[in-house]
């Protein structure tokens, strides 16, 4: 147990460089359109999350664990099927295919208890407005039939992990707080990669607010998801 700790102890030196290279290089390489950079460092943002994960696990790895594996398998692929989205809208479609399982997985880690329960902060079912914030948008908006059902089913499981995260009984407030501003942002990533990739075109700056948005939520979506440690 004392060897795995050290090790672990030594890839967390190398984790947060590569994290911040992730982070910045994925950016810079979609800003200006150095397509081989951003694919490389934006496709190792997900597996820097799992193993970050699996680093700072407190405890036995359980069924949490291994859900949280599998919703960051799901991000890697989307990640990587989404860097092309815009020269082939359909690559939308399957990015979104991808993500809606991560979405899926996050649902089931919500409503597995964590830790000794202590009942969230009632948000008076504001949250749930969500639901009508995305269908409208996804009313209003000027694309296929097919691009609206893909987008509503997507929606629907976004809007149901930011809910049931949201709802969620968690002992540490401060991990809750972190969580539900995870979604937020992943919300703000989200449309703002519908509306660019879709509808209105930005074009490159907008990347500041897709992958800047998406990474800090995805990061705060861990940070909550990581169990205490048990003295």
């Amino acid at each position: 147990m004392k060897e795995l700790k050290s090790v672990k102890k030594v890839f967390l030196y190398f984790w947060l460089p590569l994290y911040l290279a992730s982070f910045t290089l994925s950016i810079f390489g979609s800003l200006y359109s150095y397509l081989a950079l951003h694919i490389i460092f934006k496709g190792l943002f997900a597996p820097l999350m799992a193993l970050c994960a699996f680093l700072q696990w407190n405890g036995p790895l359980d069924k949490s664990f291994y859900l949280l594996q599998a919703a960051y398998f799901g991000a890697w692929v989307g990640d990587i099927v989404l860097v092309f989205q815009r020269e082939n809208p359909a690559l939308f479609c399957i990015g979104s295919v991808f993500f809606l399982f991560q979405h899926a997985m996050y649902i089931w880690l919500n409503l597995l208890p964590r830790g000794k329960p202590q009942k969230a902060t009632p948000w008076f079912g504001v949250h749930y407005l969500v639901y009508v914030l995305f269908y409208l948008a996804i009313f209003l908006s000027n694309v296929s039939y097919m691009l609206k059902t893909v987008c509503t089913i997507y929606m629907t499981f976004l809007g149901t992990a930011f809910v049931t995260a949201v709802d969620k009984d968690m002992a540490n407030k401060n991990k809750h707080t972190a969580m539900i501003l995870g979604y937020v942002l992943f919300i703000v990533s989200d449309i703002a990669l519908g509306f660019d990739g879709l509808v209105l075109k930005y074009g490159a700056l907008v990347d500041i607010v897709i992958l800047g948005a998406y990474y800090v939520g995805q990061t705060l979506i861990l940070y909550g998801n990581i169990p205490e440690k048990v003295l």
